[in-house]
C-alpha cells in the first residue's frame, strides 16, 4: 500500500486505546506496537494474542520508533482518568451547544404556536437538569474557614426552580389574549344604528382594550425572557463562588474572569430590554415573538460557554472515585 493511500486510513477506535482490550496504551513505557496501516496502538501482549490490528485487521506492525518515524499523528499520550474526564466534558459541552442551537430554532417555531408555554417549560427543565449536574460534581468543604464555609454551603444547596417564574407570565399572556379576543368580539357586535359620536367613542374604547390586551400579552411573553436570564445569572454567580473560592483562585484572575462574564450579561440585558421595548409596538411586537421565544434558552447557552472558560481557571473538583468494592 502506498504512503499516500495509507494516509487516508483511520482506525475505527481512538488511537489512545488498544482496540483489542480497550485499555489505555501508555507511550512512555515503550511496550506497545502500532498497526502499520492505521497506526492504532496496541499492547505488545494484545498484538501477540490477536496477531492482527484490532481496528482494521492489518497484519503488519511497527515498533514505537518506527511508528514515530512515519511522521503521522499518533495522538497525545493518555494521562489517566482526570484527562479522560476533561475530554468527556469538552465533548459534552460541544454537543450541548449544538443541542442548544436546535432548541432555539424549535422555540422560535413553537413559541408563537403554544403562546410561549412549551419554550418556558423546556427552559425550566434544562436549567434544573444543568443545576443537578453541577451539584453532582461539588461536595461540602469542611476545610474552609467557617464564615466562607457557610456561604459555600448556601451556594451549594441553593435552588433554581421557581413555579412563579413560569406561572405569572402564562397568566399575563392569558389575560392579554382574553382582552384581545373579547374586544374583537365586541367591536364586531357594535350597533351601527347608534349615533355617530357614541359609536365612535365605543369603538375607540374597545380598540384601547384590544391594544392594551396585546401589550399585556407581549410584555408577559418578554417577562419570562428576563426572569429566565436572571435565574441563570444567579446560578452562575453561585457556581463562580463554589469553584473560585473552593479552588483558591488568585484575586487577580478572579477579577478578570468576573468582569468579562459581567460584561457578557450586561450586553444580553441591554438587548433583551431593547426587544421588550420594541415588542410594545403592535405589529413589530408580533414579528418579534419568535425571536423572543428563541432567546429563552440563550441565557443557559451563554452560561455553558462561561463554564468552559471557568474550567480553564478553576478545574472541577470531582468527588472521590469508588473502587470496585464500592468504597
Amino acid at each position: 500500500m502506498s504512503e499516500a493511500s495509507r494516509e487516508g486510513v483511520r482506525p475505527a477506535v481512538a488511537a489512545l486505546r488498544c482496540p483489542f482490550c480497550h485499555e489505555h496504551v501508555r507511550a512512555e513505557d515503550e511496550r506497545w506496537v502500532a498497526c502499520a496501516q492505521c497506526l492504532a496502538r496496541h499492547h505488545d501482549a494484545c498484538w501477540g494474542e490477536s496477531t492482527a490490528c484490532g481496528a482494521c485487521g492489518h497484519a503488519a506492525s511497527l515498533a514505537p520508533a518506527e511508528a514515530r518515524a512515519s511522521g503521522r499523528d499518533l495522538g497525545p499520550v493518555p494521562r489517566g482518568p482526570d484527562e479522560t474526564d476533561h475530554i468527556r466534558r469538552q465533548t459534552a459541552a460541544l454537543l450541548e451547544q449544538e443541542a442548544a442551537r436546535d432548541r432555539a430554532w424549535s422555540d422560535a417555531f413553537l413559541g408563537p404556536l403554544t403562546l410561549g408555554v412549551v419554550p418556558m417549560l423546556r427552559q425550566e427543565r434544562a436549567l434544573a437538569a444543568h443545576h443537578a449536574a453541577n451539584v453532582a460534581t461539588e461536595e461540602p468543604r469542611p476545610d474552609l474557614e467557617p464564615t466562607v464555609r457557610a456561604r459555600y454551603e448556601e451556594a451549594l444547596h441553593a435552588r433554581v426552580d421557581s413555579p412563579l417564574r413560569v406561572t405569572l407570565p402564562i397568566v399575563g399572556i392569558a389575560i392579554g389574549i382574553f382582552f384581545v379576543v373579547w374586544s374583537r368580539v365586541q367591536i364586531s357586535g357594535l350597533d351601527e344604528g347608534l349615533p355617530w359620536l357614541e359609536f365612535l367613542q365605543q369603538l375607540q374604547t374597545l380598540q384601547r382594550f384590544f391594544l392594551g390586551g396585546m401589550a399585556t400579552a407581549l410584555l408577559a411573553f418578554s417577562a419570562y425572557m428576563h426572569a429566565a436570564r436572571e435565574a441563570v445569572r444567579s446560578h452562575e454567580r453561585r457556581q463562580l463562588f463554589l469553584r473560585l473560592v473552593g479552588g483558591a483562585v488568585p484575586k487577580e484572575r478572579v477579577e478578570k474572569l468576573v468582569a468579562r462574564f459581567a460584561g457578557d450579561w450586561t450586553k444580553r440585558r441591554a438587548l433583551d430590554l431593547l426587544l421588550t421595548l420594541l415588542s410594545l409596538i403592535p405589529l413589530v411586537g408580533l414579528l418579534l415573538v419568535p425571536l423572543i421565544a428563541a432567546r429563552y434558552s440563550g441565557s443557559l447557552a451563554l452560561h455553558e460557554r462561561h463554564e468552559q472558560d471557568l474550567d480553564e481557571v478553576a478545574p472541577r473538583r470531582e468527588r472521590p472515585r469508588k473502587n470496585e468494592a464500592g468504597l
